[in-house]
């Protein structure tokens, strides 16, 4: 009797392994897709605006473009920051959204440092 329930025990064991092993592998599927989901660009556009109805004209625009999740304009700087999820968007259609607006537009290049750190 006790070798016929440590054999059920066993089977039962093994049994549950094989049916949990490939949800665990799913599961982690899940969350990497998630992952890069979720991930996030940060690109800083230069951009042709020169009044406040430019700036508002893009705060009404961008932010419906797929994937956009943050925008600020600095009219001052004459640059816009946009956060947006990377398989939704990329800078190159932002830059045409910002061309049907009537704006040009291109990525900031990063200021370079001197070699004194300045």
């Amino acid at each position: 009797m006790k070798s016929r329930v440590s054999t059920i025990l066993m089977s039962a064991s093994v049994l549950l392994i094989i049916v949990a092993l490939p949800q665990c592998a799913v599961a982690s599927q899940g969350e990497e897709q998630q992952r890069i989901r979720r991930a996030n660009d940060t690109i800083r556009f230069e951009v042709s605006m020169t009044c406040q109805n430019c700036v508002k004209s893009v705060m009404e625009n961008i932010p419906r473009e797929r994937g956009v999740r943050d925008v600020r304009p600095d009219l001052e700087s004459k640059t816009v920051l946009v956060v947006f999820r990377r398989n939704r968007n990329s800078s190159e259609r932002l830059i045409k959204s910002f061309e049907r607006l009537g704006f040009t537009a291109k990525v900031q290049e990063e200021k370079k440092k001197d070699d004194d750190g300045k």
